[in-house]
């Protein structure tokens, strides 16, 4: 399967921030089960949970919170807990071990 075109999107699709068409291909083509999309969408997970890790956490306007509640509402995202994924990530990431400690 060539599936090369998808390898910019993971970050994003796991941030909820592809378009709705780009989303959409991609959910679908890991839901067919695209073992080498899916690997590198377990680690594209691993990176920005360790990114988010060592980044400060910022307090948006409310403006801008609002904006991108009302985006990620749009394209479709489930919560969890405090945060919200799409539904294929959250699927890759109950199959996906815990990040090993980076110390």
């Amino acid at each position: 399967m060539d599936c090369r075109h998808l390898e910019d999107g993971y970050e994003i699709y796991l941030l909820g921030a592809l378009d709705r068409g780009e989303h959409e291909e991609l959910d679908q083509h890991i839901r067919q089960g695209c073992r080498s999309c899916t690997g590198e969408l377990r680690e594209a997970a691993e990176n920005l949970y360790w990114f988010l890790q060592t980044v400060a956490p910022v307090q948006p306007s409310a403006a801008m919170k609002s904006r991108l509640l009302q985006r990620l509402t749009h394209n479709g995202v489930r919560r969890v807990g405090s945060r919200k994924l799409p539904a294929t990530a959250l699927s890759v990431a109950r199959q996906s071990p815990p990040p090993q400690s980076r110390r």
